[in-house]
């Protein structure tokens, strides 16, 4: 026996009456219920794009209900492709706060760093912040306070050297007047962090670490007898 709420055409379980006014995503109901085919109430609806139609009440509140056909087929495009790197790191961050297991834990949850309840219990909360809140593919979430939860005032998307700026363990260096972390630093000269380590452990002034030109070597090529 079919138990949905709607068998063989006839509407079974459904008996709430939507008003005018009332919304399921972009769709927003424009009339009274009417009698279209037997039993079953039709509405007219109208979705935010413009587009007017008539809806079943059973599927007003499905996932059917939240589009007319047109912005759901482009809904479905753009969710496919932000939806999925947008789940990875929605499934890192829980590891990271719950998974005793995980390396990372000591960092976050053993910290006292969690996921608000509202990200935590859907997916679709913390999607729906991250497409409305700046996401790209370029960027990855980053807590403002690095102490705190993941929660839609504390996080915000950013890149890598935006990221490293907000670490609890930057090393800061005092340079010609300004207090500056050592990965800005290494950006503003162009050059590489392995050697502006390997010049301060020789030896080197931080200002001639940062501003002597790197000397290539050229390799001589091996001779070889027969």
């Amino acid at each position: 026996m079919d138990l949905s709420p709607t068998c063989c055409g006839v509407l079974l379980f459904t008996t709430v009456e939507y008003k005018i006014g009332d919304r399921n995503g972009c769709i927003e109901v424009t009339s009274h219920p009417f009698k279209k085919v037997g039993k079953i109430n039709y509405y007219s609806v109208k979705c935010d794009c413009g587009n007017c139609f008539v809806m079943q009440q059973g599927n007003f509140k499905k996932s059917l209900g939240k589009y007319c056909i047109k912005c759901r087929s482009k809904a479905q495009t753009f969710y496919t492709k932000e939806t999925r790197r947008l789940r990875h790191i929605w499934c890192h961050i829980k590891v990271r706060c719950y998974d005793k297991r995980n390396r990372a834990y000591c960092f976050y949850g053993q910290k006292g760093v969690f996921l608000c309840d509202e990200w935590l219990n859907s997916f679709e909360s913390f999607r729906d912040w991250a497409l409305a809140n700046g996401y790209d593919n370029s960027l990855t979430i980053d807590r403002i306070d690095s102490n705190g939860s993941y929660e839609p005032s504390n996080c915000r998307w950013a890149n890598w050297v935006e990221q490293a700026r907000n670490r609890s363990n930057n090393v800061f260096y005092d340079f010609e007047g300004e207090r500056i972390i050592q990965v800005e630093l290494l950006q503003r000269y162009n050059i590489n962090c392995q050697t502006f380590l390997s010049r301060i452990k020789k030896g080197m002034t931080l200002k001639e670490a940062l501003t002597t030109p790197v000397v290539k070597q050229n390799k001589k090529p091996r001779i070889t007898t027969k």
